[in-house]
């Protein structure tokens, strides 16, 4: 009992020591030693942070004014080119139906054949009643403004939210909000 009350003690002396400074801006308490940082260098430290923070901010400003350019540009040629598309209900259907689960990337010289593919061994003309040659001639025709508007139309089909509630009339307003059809 006698050494559980002496380390109680110690314990007790070590708890009612004060802190005191020891110099070079250095307090101690008991084992314990803090360094303390100067309020003049802890102003420098902000200043250099707020500078550093305005300038990235400068730098991302220009960066994304930058990408915000370019993918300006991107929605405006897909605009330009979705004027160029002219197909039926059922083309543009058979296209989103396709494309569904597909993704071309920059690949969209692969369309013509990705619509081909569905067509001869999907039976896909024949469930949305086109001549799904005419469709075809259409996508080999079209240059890679369109083939790209077109894809860009079917993923954002695809991507929407609100894909579920795609059946019967709402296919069609899905249709024309993404701009295949008018």
């Amino acid at each position: 009992m006698n050494q559980l009350t002496e380390e109680q003690s110690e314990q007790d002396k070590h708890e009612a020591i004060t802190p005191r400074e020891v110099g070079d801006n250095v307090i101690s308490h008991g084992d314990l030693r803090v360094h303390l940082i100067p309020s003049e260098t802890v102003r420098m430290q902000e200043s250099a942070e707020k500078q550093a923070g305005q300038e990235l901010a400068t730098y991302q400003e220009r960066y994304d004014s930058g990408a915000y350019n370019h993918l300006s540009r991107y929605h405006v040629l897909m605009n330009m080119g979705l004027k160029d598309v002219d197909l039926s209900y059922g083309e543009a259907s058979l296209i989103i139906d396709c494309m569904n689960g597909t993704v071309l990337g920059a690949n969209i010289r692969f369309l013509p054949a990705h619509v081909s593919d569905a067509i001869f061994y999907d039976n896909l003309a024949e469930k949305w009643s086109i001549d799904g040659e005419a469709l075809l001639a259409k996508l080999r025709q079209a240059g890679p403004l369109v083939l790209c508007a077109i894809v860009d139309a079917a993923e954002k089909f695809w991507d929407s939210r609100d894909t579920d509630t795609y059946s019967g009339e709402m296919f069609e307003v899905g249709l024309k909000r993404v701009g295949l059809i008018r």
